[in-house]
């Protein structure tokens, strides 16, 4: 995951230098990093957990069902949020958190079965 997101960042930023043209500078290196800094964060937990894992702390597939734990419930946290600020009421709120955190839940199925 964190190679992903500073891989993401790298490719941002590149394509908007491309796009504009400009020389890529100190400040700009400092925009694509503060833009990154969110999903980076979020990254760190599953990062720390699969290196525990790596040092034999907990066993891998632990690792990844409390990345998967982490990532829902994230989602669901993000999907409360968002129907929170939309009408500033409990119903939705949880509606949001619903909805987002099922859809977590099936990725993490899916992801499952796929591998």
């Amino acid at each position: 995951m964190l190679a992903i997101t500073l891989a993401k960042a790298f490719a941002e930023f590149l394509s908007h230098a491309l796009e504009t043209k400009a020389r890529l500078t100190r400040g700009s290196w400092r925009a694509a990093w503060r833009h990154s800094t969110p999903t980076l964060a979020v990254a760190n937990v599953p990062t720390a957990l699969f290196l525990a894992a790596w040092q034999g702390w907990i066993v891998a597939e632990t690792a990844l069902l409390w990345s998967q734990v982490f990532y829902v419930i994230l989602l669901a946290g993000l999907g409360a949020r968002a129907g929170w600020v939309l009408d500033r009421r409990m119903g939705p709120a949880i509606l949001g958190a619903v909805f987002s955190g099922g859809i977590g839940v099936l990725l993490a199925i899916v992801k499952y079965v796929i591998h």
